[in-house]
């Protein structure tokens, strides 16, 4: 008999892990800020790899809001937007009547066209990479106290719904980033 997949849940998160907590967080303190820098270092990797526009204004919005620098391929998005945005404003003061500004214009100077067709519509792939993230870390942290990295798998699987392979595939994908982090937050907190 063909075992089935296990049934896909949406895992719930923990109080104090919701994006909506973390923003609300003050920036001090050591341990808090080396946390608050991965968060944006992973924002921004994301974009790199993604070209998500929203993972750019969200890195970039938090780093406003938590005083930390952004990396630069963050802010030479910002700066393209908004050197596009202020080129057509210029043009529209300097007399030019053809310039309007219009939602579809601003969705067009976003510039989610570098992505690639038929991708994840832009929301839905931030949250994805998230969870990722959050499988990847509890990988992480269950190979830590198991007998063995299957066994991390498969309790990994059952909690985010999701199969054993997919949460191998996941952690690898993260693995060198979360010990490299994991490594800054404990040379913070020490």
């Amino acid at each position: 008999m063909k075992a089935r997949k296990p049934a896909r849940k949406r895992a719930k998160k923990t109080t104090g892990h919701t994006w909506r907590e973390k923003v609300a967080q003050p920036s001090t303190g050591n341990l808090r800020r080396a946390k608050l820098q991965g968060d944006l270092r992973q924002l921004s990797d994301f974009f790199v790899e993604s070209r998500n526009p929203a993972a750019a204004w969200l890195c970039w919005s938090l780093g406003q809001q938590w005083g930390l620098p952004v990396s630069e391929p963050i802010t030479a998005e910002i700066n393209r937007f908004a050197a596009a945005i202020a080129e057509k404003a210029i043009s529209a003061l300097d007399g030019n009547q053809d310039v309007v500004i219009t939602g579809d214009l601003v969705g067009a100077l976003w510039d989610t066209k570098t992505r690639r067709q038929g991708s994840t519509p832009i929301a839905e792939e931030l949250r994805l990479w998230d969870r990722n993230i959050e499988i990847a870390w509890r990988v992480h942290e269950l190979r830590k106290v198991t007998s063995s990295k299957d066994e991390a798998f498969e309790i990994a699987a059952r909690e985010f719904g999701i199969s054993e392979s997919s949460a191998d595939h996941i952690s690898r994908r993260y693995r060198a980033r979360l010990k490299a982090e994991e490594a800054e937050i404990d040379d913070a907190g020490h």
